[in-house]
């Protein structure tokens, strides 16, 4: 071919695997949620933290303990609407690890808030 001819090709571009576009539409479908995990995880270790010295100070404790409450209604709530939309999802979506890691840590952070709601119920009870 000679050089002073120049062809103007369409770059080549490989086809996108299944695989790949799922993990796009989970990453996408799962990340309003996933981001909120994290602010979640750190106010109940504040949390939890605050009700480990709430000891000696019943006015503390039933704050926490309202505080607790009211963060476990908003998780909650959250977990319900993300299950909505789960339930509109394809099955390879729904079932894809991004979707699964999500809502095992939504578990963790609910199982953590019930720890620290029973750290604070143990501490009222030893103060009565």
């Amino acid at each position: 071919m000679d050089a002073s001819v120049e062809t103007k090709l369409p770059p080549r571009r490989r086809a996108v695997r299944d695989e790949v576009t799922q993990r796009r539409q989970a990453v996408a479908l799962v990340r309003p949620f996933a981001q909120q995990i994290g602010e979640w995880q750190g106010q109940v270790a504040r949390l939890t933290g605050s009700s480990e010295r709430a000891g000696n100070h019943p006015e503390m404790a039933a704050g926490l303990d309202q505080e607790l409450r009211t963060l476990e209604a908003i998780i909650r709530s959250e977990l319900q609407a993300f299950t909505g939309q789960y339930a509109s999802w394809p099955k390879a979506i729904r079932s894809h690890s991004r979707v699964m890691d999500t809502l095992r840590a939504i578990d963790s952070v609910l199982a953590a808030l019930e720890r620290a709601k029973r750290a604070i119920s143990a501490g009222g009870a030893a103060r009565l």
